[in-house]
């Protein structure tokens, strides 16, 4: 089965609102964008202000881009637990296993127990396989890369 998108479509306001911008250009480059690339440019957006702010120690930064980070994820998990997302059960259950982390591992983050290196490297993971053309690959047999301290 050959999917257009990781995630189903059909996302909430929210989901939009991250990446909003009062620029026009911006607002008509998002209209334009698949599904695909609407979900790879608000998870880059996200991850590159997680980056940022650990590079530059900004522990505000850090907060503010782990909390958009967690709101971007749990738009994920909703709609991979809608009956009506296509990807095969298995793919769904592995990214919402991968979200639930994300949740406890952000809260770690967040209060300054652990580095965000690992969301960061998830989310990358997560573009990467967006950044799949599915003319070319089946989607559903990629599977979720998972931190190793996810496993422990």
């Amino acid at each position: 089965m050959r999917l257009v998108t990781l995630f189903h479509p059909g996302y909430p306001r929210e989901f939009f609102a991250m990446m909003n911008s009062s620029s026009p250009y911006r607002q008509n480059q998002v209209a334009s964008e698949t599904p695909r690339q609407v979900e790879c440019h608000a998870m880059a957006m996200v991850t590159g202000r997680m980056h940022a702010a650990h590079e530059s120690e900004d522990m505000q930064g850090l907060i503010s881009a782990c909390f958009d980070n967690q709101k971007l994820w749990n738009i994920f998990i909703v709609d991979l637990a809608n009956p009506q997302n296509a990807l095969p059960d298995d793919l769904k259950a592995n990214l919402i296993s991968l979200g639930l982390w994300v949740r406890k591992h952000t809260s770690q983050v967040m209060q300054g127990k652990a580095s965000p290196e690992s969301l960061i490297q998830v989310n990358r993971n997560i573009m990467d396989g967006l950044a799949i053309n599915p003319a070319n690959e089946d989607m559903g047999a990629r599977q979720a890369s998972m931190p190793q301290d996810m496993m422990a």
